[in-house]
């Protein structure tokens, strides 16, 4: 997905795609398919799920803000999160019980917007946050977590310097990064992080852990993975 309400689709593995025209020309930001559904959002609140394919989509309405990311774990339960520019508002969570059909939303502690999210299960998630405090200054980032379905969110690390991605293992072995290389590690969900040297000053969007490893994408054409070391999993 990407600028102007596009969207494309493949059904073979990545081999070919083709494009489909969902009902909005807001730019998508963030795209989860939650097996065979598939959930899209963007800007200006852009909420919408499709039941076959991207053939016809079912538009939420639930807020007005910008929302930056979606996941799933499972077909029913999915989350997407975001927020207002500039803190104007508290950062939200829009949670879905029903595979997107129905959509509430939550309040988080922290003036701001989420810029990532991950759950390893119902319960467990966390959130990586663009905070501006109460007098709206200037950001910080903050990684939040809930052990209640994203109900509340208890604060985990706080940083200077702007977090935009956040994954964790189901072992509780975890990465965050962010601006200007910021890269963090746990390997007890969360209650510790502890800063690693990626080697890299460009800016850090995506994350991913999987077989042991944790995956790092960003700005120019970074990318960078870590894998365990006497020391700890160290980029």
């Amino acid at each position: 997905m990407g600028d102007d309400g596009t969207v494309v689709t493949s059904t073979d593995g990545g081999e070919t795609w083709a494009g489909v025209q969902p009902p909005t020309d807001e730019d998508l930001l963030a795209v989860a398919a939650p097996a065979p559904d598939t959930v899209v959002v963007g800007a200006a609140g852009t909420l919408l799920a499709s039941r076959d394919g991207a053939g016809a989509w079912q538009a939420a309405h639930v807020t007005a803000d910008d929302l930056h990311c979606v996941t799933f774990v499972d077909q029913a339960h999915g989350w997407a999160g975001g927020g207002a520019t500039y803190g104007e508002t508290r950062a939200q969570i829009v949670r879905t019980v029903d595979g997107g059909s129905s959509w509430r939303t939550i309040d988080l502690p922290v003036w701001g917007r989420v810029r990532d999210l991950c759950f390893i299960d119902t319960l467990h998630g966390w959130a990586a946050v663009e905070d501006w405090g109460v007098d709206g200054d200037r950001p910080q980032g903050s990684l939040l977590a809930t052990a209640d379905g994203g109900e509340t969110w208890l604060p985990q690390w706080t940083s200077p310097v702007g977090l935009l991605a956040v994954t964790m293992g189901p072992d509780g072995s975890g990465w965050a990064c962010g601006e200007r290389g910021l890269t963090l590690q746990t390997a007890d969900g969360g209650a510790t992080w502890t800063a690693r040297d990626a080697g890299t000053d460009s800016t850090l969007r995506a994350a991913e852990v999987t077989a042991g490893e944790a995956w790092l994408a960003g700005a120019d054409g970074a990318i960078l993975v870590g894998r365990p070391t006497a020391g700890g999993p160290t980029p």
